[in-house]
């Protein structure tokens, strides 16, 4: 896994969870996998199973996800487990796994109708301009940091729009730009290169570059209910406030989290420190 950033980790440590579980059909979908789930499995043969039919999911479902007219059903937690393992082609109705693998296969089988990237389905994969038939293992936690990013950015503009609902197409197009403003070099929808260690950004791990991503992360949450005082009547930071980085980070991250909880009936993913390892792969092998 990419290192966790202390403060987003806090926070989520933070949440008070003795409140009652709400009804499945409350709790909020996943439009990414969960890095969790990917990689969580004791299993090595799994996880690499998990890696590479996420990687040859991945462009076709972002291209969908990114189509503003496009139904994406809703896929909860056990829907992707069961597709990133691979759905059988003729799945079993005599079982509860054989029936869920069938309605699995029904839901991806409508959203990606006429793509060939079967699950297992064998041929190498491109990712940011590496090509492979398994995941080098010098990639992994590469492919699992994008999972975190992806996923906490189409959290983020979820979240956005339930808490700041737009009434117009010029509104929601400037509340998208107000939240791009906290990835910058990256588009909002996908990440389109895989940052170097310099780079500015909530992954950085040098306070300073955070700076640019924290001050645009306030203003999107700033206008949000129930926002503390302290978010509110912070002044915009610069690379001279170093100690103030974190402490503002803690209280950005806390509202976040308890927000997103509060809303969906579920943890939210969260970004991550970039990996120690290099993202380069030219001297790694296939994972045996």
């Amino acid at each position: 896994m990419p290192p966790p950033i202390p403060a987003w980790q806090l926070a989520l440590v933070e949440v008070d969870r003795s409140q009652p579980v709400p009804p499945t059909s409350e709790i909020w979908p996943y439009w990414i996998p969960e890095p969790s789930l990917v990689i969580g499995s004791h299993c090595l043969d799994r996880q690499r199973r998990y890696l590479i039919n996420w990687v040859r999911a991945r462009p076709i479902w972002l291209s969908l996800l990114q189509l503003p007219d496009h139904p994406i059903p809703a896929v909860n937690s056990q829907g992707w487990r069961v597709y990133l393992n691979g759905v059988p082609d003729d799945p079993s109705l005599g079982t509860t796994t054989g029936r869920r693998a069938l309605e699995i296969k029904q839901v991806f089988g409508a959203i990606l109708a006429g793509e060939d990237i079967e699950p297992a389905g064998g041929g190498d994969v491109r990712w940011h301009g590496t090509q492979f038939s398994e995941v080098p293992e010098a990639l992994c936690p590469w492919v699992v940091w994008e999972l975190h990013e992806l996923a906490f950015r189409y959290e983020l503009v979820a979240l956005d729009r339930v808490c700041c609902p737009t009434t117009t197409f010029e509104q929601e197009v400037e509340a998208e730009d107000r939240i791009a403003r906290v990835f910058p070099h990256q588009g909002l929808w996908s990440v389109t290169h895989i940052p170097t260690a310099d780079e500015s950004g909530l992954f950085a791990r040098v306070p300073q570059r955070r700076v640019a991503a924290l001050n645009a992360l306030r203003d999107v949450v700033a206008r949000w209910p129930g926002c503390p005082a302290a978010l509110l009547n912070a002044k915009r930071m610069t690379i001279r406030d170093v100690g103030a980085v974190v402490e503002l980070e803690k209280i950005i991250a806390h509202f976040y989290v308890h927000t997103f909880f509060a809303l969906a009936g579920r943890p939210p993913i969260l970004p991550h420190f970039l990996p120690t390892t290099p993202s380069s792969s030219s001297a790694a092998l296939p994972v045996r």
